[in-house]
């Protein structure tokens, strides 16, 4: 899923009627919601995707996962002074 559903859901739109704001029937709503449904959910593969490939070439355990979920969405959260703070719930 990706740019080819996008493609899709683009030429769709151009195929409905052109739609009515406030919509008044079935086929204005899905000719308004089509696009961004279609785009968050290939937003949401990209970075699941993406999660995926990164936890495949390290190891499957947890705190490697939470380690690369965490820098692959908080790009500061790999720096050296993150990491170097003492957790206060271990001491």
């Amino acid at each position: 899923m990706g740019v080819g559903a996008i493609f899709i859901a683009t030429l769709a739109v151009e195929k409905l009627p052109h739609p009515e704001v406030p919509p008044h029937n079935q086929t204005d709503i899905l000719t308004l919601s089509i696009e961004p449904i279609i785009a968050f959910m290939v937003m949401c593969s990209i970075l699941i995707r993406k999660e995926f490939i990164l936890l495949k070439e390290q190891d499957y355990s947890p705190f490697s996962a939470r380690r690369t979920f965490h820098s692959l969405l908080l790009p500061w959260a790999s720096c050296s002074l993150c990491h170097n703070v003492e957790n206060p719930l271990t001491a």
